[in-house]
């Protein structure tokens, strides 16, 4: 591939080791942008999509250094054992019975 001027710049800015935030509108080569970054360092990086088919295809696209997932997954690895008999616990519950709990759970962490 080969990279716009922009994308030249970040991918040697990040390599220089600077902080970057890439903002751009949809279909505008931010995760093109982001393989290139991955690339040009042998630092790990953590790429966190929206859902697991996107996390999944950017997880071919990206090199071994750049680990991809979901938030939901990360969430999961972070305290899921904490909440492992809840989540077994719903797995043969009717589905209205689950939101039913899901909204009592979720009203546990509004202040």
């Amino acid at each position: 591939m080969r990279a716009t001027a922009e994308q030249g710049a970040a991918r040697d800015a990040f390599a220089e080791g600077a902080d970057l935030a890439l903002v751009a509108g949809a279909g505008t080569g931010k995760t093109s942008t982001l393989v290139l970054m991955g690339a040009a360092t042998r630092r790990r990086g953590l790429y966190v999509a929206f859902n697991k088919p996107i996390a999944e295809e950017a997880k071919a696209r990206f090199g071994a250094n750049v680990r991809c997932s979901t938030s939901h997954a990360l969430a999961y690895r972070a305290v899921g054992r904490l909440f492992q008999d809840r989540l077994k616990a719903t797995q043969h519950m009717p589905l209205k019975r689950t939101a039913q709990l899901e909204v009592v759970f979720a009203r546990c962490f509004i202040p």
